[in-house]
């Protein structure tokens, strides 16, 4: 849809939603780019065991690569790898679309805020940490949970700007 069909509120809530998918990009981007840098860690990973670690740790270390040894946990991380590029490229689409004055596509958007929402599903299911006795699941589920909160902010600004900025009918 061309800017010049759409009202003056329409344009300014397409402006937002351009801003926000600024900061949309820049998260999308680096994520990206850390995920890619980190496929042969998923591929081949190691537990990172120094000879300062008591054996407690050295043994969750341990449990934490065996599970990531296994194939399932390998083609779920490369479909999360490849989810997660996919939705910065359809981030930038909408992005680029909004630079020409249309309205985007949501997808990008939606699916980058579903994989916050996995990410913070995966952290309450998956077992939780004990270090030297102490339970830091709730520590990690927490902080989980606001940092993806966090980062989510910028995409539910950039929809609910989209869809404010729908024509009404």
């Amino acid at each position: 849809m061309e800017v010049k069909e759409l009202g003056e509120q329409s344009l300014v809530k397409l402006k937002k939603a351009r801003f926000w998918s600024i900061f949309l990009l820049v998260i999308t981007g680096l994520g990206s780019l850390s995920k890619l840098m980190g496929i042969p860690g998923i591929l081949k990973p190691e537990a990172g065991i120094t000879s300062e670690m008591t054996a407690e740790v050295k043994a969750m270390l341990l449990e934490i690569q065996k599970t990531a040894e296994t194939t399932s946990y390998k083609a779920l991380s490369l479909v999360l790898v490849a989810l997660t590029v996919l939705s910065f490229v359809l981030i930038l689409l909408a992005f680029l679309q909004l630079n020409k004055g249309q309205t985007p596509s949501k997808l990008g958007f939606i699916l980058y805020l579903a994989l916050r929402l996995f990410q913070v599903a995966q952290s309450v299911i998956m077992p939780t940490p004990t270090i030297e006795g102490i339970n830091i699941g709730s520590f990690v589920i927490a902080f989980v949970i606001i940092y993806n909160g966090v980062l989510a902010i910028p995409a539910i600004f950039a929809l609910v700007r989209l869809f404010q900025a729908e024509p009404k009918e």
